[in-house]
């Protein structure tokens, strides 16, 4: 967006310009969404200030400007392009930008009468009201990438982060246990601490040190808890033939559905199987949370066994199973799977007997054939 800003700013108000677009996503933006956006007072458009200079440097020409959108066959284009790039992109300390939004005179502010509803006006009144940053939330988000970053030499940003925890694959309570993870607000450790006959749950009864979401994920010596990553290795390994296991860490799990899976070969694509790697990771994640908080809370430190806890990781992984064959029906509509995509995810570590037919994915537990997940 400030590069056509500044083409518009370079070329003469009465002279026709004819500006070129590589990025299909900006051309849609400018030629389709800029003038609703004009209406709605810009309210929660990214770059919103970028798009408010270019629609009233716009205005203020007096010759026509025409958008078009770069083709495959633009060879010339695409490379001048890559090459001013890679030119602004090797430029030493920060752009000025201050001449980019010299001229708001032609770009109204505020939302127009007749686009206003409730929602867009309680969007507009957060606006005015940036949110105070949280700085347990910052320093969990800085610890997720750092350990992304360490274990795979970049990191997603937050708004990533954020936006990954909305994935289709990630169940609801999934969800609301990694929404209040990246927060850093579960109630372990020193929550319990000011409450009322509740202080003995600040540290771990069997490691006697302070509880957290790592010691209690990677750190706590419950044989159960290294038996369900011992099954989620097992799992994995045996689903990809380049798959390949790397310890996982607090930033691996909770920012598992920003990156893709580890795998042997990086040259490898293993993206189909980037949705078993994820389920696995955030459903280990948050039973181990669960029972966790159920030992501790509903059992009163009464631990659990492996054979117990091995039964309860079989059944939450099976259910999964079962949610994903359900949602192959074409009546869910948009939360519809295809059936292709769950025989990728699930084929390779499903336990079957010889009786059971190729294509699995229509059979239910019912069948005796059908020995589900693990």
């Amino acid at each position: 967006v400030a590069a056509v800003l500044a083409a518009v700013l370079a070329c003469p108000k009465q002279v026709k310009l004819r500006c070129i677009i590589l990025n299909n996503q900006v051309f849609e933006n400018i030629t389709r969404k800029l003038a609703m956006w004009d209406n709605q007072g810009f309210t929660g458009v990214k770059d919103a200030s970028l798009y408010k200079a270019l629609l009233s440097q716009l205005r203020s020409r007096k010759a026509p400007t025409v958008f078009g959108k770069a083709t495959p066959q633009d060879k010339r284009i695409r490379k001048e392009i890559n090459a001013l790039a890679k030119t602004a992109s090797e430029m030493e300390g920060p752009v000025d930008r201050r001449d980019l939004y010299a001229n708001l005179e032609y770009s109204p502010q505020g939302v127009r009468l007749a686009e206003m509803t409730q929602a867009l006006a309680y969007k507009t009144i957060k606006e005015t009201r940036p949110p105070q940053p949280r700085p347990r939330t910052e320093a969990t988000i800085s610890r997720i990438q750092d350990d992304i970053r360490a274990a795979r030499g970049t990191a997603p940003i937050s708004e990533i982060l954020w936006r990954a925890i909305r994935d289709p694959l990630v169940s609801r309570r999934a969800r609301n246990f990694l929404y209040i993870a990246l927060h850093g607000a579960l109630r372990v450790g020193k929550y319990w601490k000011h409450i009322p006959s509740c202080e003995d749950r600040v540290n771990c009864t069997l490691c006697n040190t302070e509880e957290s979401l790592t010691h209690i994920l990677f750190e706590c010596k419950r044989p159960w808890r290294k038996m369900i990553w011992d099954t989620v290795e097992d799992l994995w390994l045996k689903s990809e033939k380049n798959a390949k296991w790397e310890e996982p860490t607090l930033g691996t799990v909770l920012g598992c559905c920003s990156i893709p899976a580890p795998s042997k070969d990086a040259r490898n694509n293993v993206s189909t199987q980037d949705r078993l790697y994820r389920i696995l990771m955030i459903e280990a994640a948050h039973f181990i949370w669960k029972l966790r908080c159920e030992i501790v809370i509903d059992r009163d430190n009464k631990d659990a066994t492996i054979q117990e806890a091995h039964g309860k990781w079989a059944q939450v992984l099976n259910r999964r199973l079962e949610r994903d064959q359900k949602l192959i029906s074409k009546k869910w509509k948009k939360n519809m799977i295809p059936k292709t995509v769950v025989f990728d995810t699930w084929n390779s570590i499903i336990q079957r007997t010889t009786n059971l037919p190729p294509d699995w994915t229509g059979e239910t537990g019912d069948n005796e054939d059908m020995k589900g997940a693990i």
